[in-house]
């Protein structure tokens, strides 16, 4: 599912993520989760929404966005 990641946002924090970063992320995450929504199966009960390490946030963001 393409979620149009936003130029010049990180996708995670291994060469930082400013609170500015942050405020971004915040304002599109709740389009991305239903762009995902909208390609999950009518009856879907459950999701798994990985990431790693310093690739972390933005995933558990994104999971959280989703159960809205």
């Amino acid at each position: 599912v393409e979620l149009g990641w936003p130029l010049g946002l990180p996708d995670g924090g291994r060469h930082g993520f400013t609170a500015a970063h942050r405020e971004h992320l915040e304002a599109v995450l709740p389009a991305m989760a239903r762009r995902l929504a909208a390609e999950l199966p009518p009856h879907a009960r459950r999701v798994l929404v990985l990431g790693n390490e310093e690739l972390m946030y933005a995933p558990l963001r994104l999971a959280t966005a989703l159960e809205a």
